[in-house]
């Protein structure tokens, strides 16, 4: 909250986006009663909201996270950007397409769609599909190998972290994320931005290039 403050005292013209990340397991949809998840995302929207001029649901996996998290944010009125997860293909991972999540609920406070924590590859994968929901589109792409199938934790080792499970691309340079976004920024990306391990040099060269 502090910070949020004093970033918009600094630079007022800046609006700043309240993260809701997944509230099960990551890369994978939450199964767990609609009202559990709304009330998740609830608790956690009511810390943000002081601070925030949107929301921003971050790499989540289903449609109905999403329509819980509508639901939840329904009562601070204020928009919201989604940033849709899909590890492999052209379907989340609980097997629904991007079309099919913007089809299945009010779009009145949408500020456009991501695909978050994905591989460049993914995203021109499904590149045509997102441009085709004629909104504002754009992408947070990540550095690792592969994110599907996920694999387990072993809980006998010290270390648990997502960089060793998931494997680190050594190719994806700033050079090469610069390509990759001017390349989508072409085809009509407003939205550019990274994920994991993507860090302050490729946003740099984003910034500095594009």
């Amino acid at each position: 909250g502090e910070i949020a403050i004093e970033v918009k005292q600094e630079f007022p013209n800046i609006l700043i986006a309240g993260g809701l990340p997944p509230q099960n397991n990551t890369y994978e949809p939450d199964d767990r009663p609609k009202e559990q998840i709304t009330e998740s995302f609830n608790e956690q929207a009511r810390l943000l909201n002081p601070y925030i001029d949107f929301f921003y649901f971050d790499v989540w996996s289903s449609i109905q996270e999403f329509n819980c998290g509508i639901d939840a944010i329904k009562e601070f009125k204020k928009p919201y950007l989604i940033g849709i997860h899909i590890s492999e293909g052209c379907n989340l991972p609980s097997g629904e397409k991007i079309s099919d999540l913007i089809n299945n609920f009010d779009t009145s406070k949408l500020l456009g769609v991501t695909l978050s924590c994905v591989s460049p590859e993914n995203f021109q994968i499904n590149l045509n599909e997102i441009k085709n929901l004629s909104m504002p589109f754009g992408f947070k792409l990540n550095g690792f190998i592969k994110t599907s199938p996920i694999p387990k934790f072993d809980k006998n080792k010290k270390t648990k972290n997502p960089s060793e499970l998931l494997g680190v691309r050594k190719d994806l340079t700033p050079k090469k994320m610069v390509e990759f976004a001017q390349k989508f920024k072409d085809a009509g990306a407003t939205i550019l931005g990274g994920c994991c391990e993507i860090n302050h040099h490729h946003i740099q060269a984003i910034s500095n290039e594009l």
